[in-house]
């Protein structure tokens, strides 16, 4: 196989891990509206998706869904840590 090609498999792989962070952004942000007790701190936001994404300690979808909220204009966190939410 030439090198960089991609097999059915790693191709299928690469779409569902795609997939995976769109809806892990999609997920988070319903559940975030649904929840009366929105979490206050970033580490209780970090492990809140943590659960919601059923992902391992180190796993980088975590802070990648984070960004991805923070980007989407849906929270802000300030320095010394609070959370706030734009839903």
């Amino acid at each position: 196989m030439r090198r960089g090609a991609r097999t059915a498999l790693q191709s299928r792989a690469c779409r569902r891990a795609t997939a995976k962070k769109t809806r892990g952004l999609e997920h988070v942000v319903a559940s975030l509206k649904k929840t009366q007790s929105k979490p206050a701190r970033q580490a209780a936001l970090l492990a809140m998706i943590k659960s919601l994404l059923v992902a391992k300690e180190d796993d980088p979808i975590i802070q990648k869904t984070l960004n991805d909220t923070m980007a989407a204009g849906k929270i802000t966190i300030s320095e010394t840590g609070p959370v706030q939410y734009s839903l």
